[in-house]
């Protein structure tokens, strides 16, 4: 995946990484921390932009990311399902307050 990626597939595997990482209810920060990498370095991943070759993320991180998302990493990729990359989609997370007052208690 260097400089030389088609537009067609770079865009398409830019818009299957940020729709992967809001379906699993993270951030581009938390992402970025959990993969060891800078949040404008993740950021400029999930653009298609990078500084040279490559211009996506790279392959080791791929797979981390993958991991983190719970996702087949040949689906990332290609954006074709097989046989053996079906996972069942879980349902999008909920996100909760949380209350440290307790229900019926006012902040002092």
């Amino acid at each position: 995946m260097s400089s030389t990626t088609p537009r067609k597939y770079r865009d398409a595997f830019v818009a299957r990484v940020r729709q992967t990482r809001t379906d699993a209810g993270y951030t581009q920060r938390a992402v970025a921390m959990l993969l060891g990498v800078d949040a404008s370095t993740y950021n400029n991943y999930e653009r298609g932009r990078g500084k040279g070759p490559p211009t996506l993320m790279p392959l080791h991180l791929i797979g981390g990311f993958c991991v983190l998302c719970q996702v087949p990493i040949d689906w990332l990729v290609t954006g074709k399902e097989t046989r053996r990359s079906r996972f069942p989609r879980k349902p999008q997370k909920q996100k909760h307050q949380l209350n440290l007052f307790g229900a019926n208690q006012k902040r002092a």
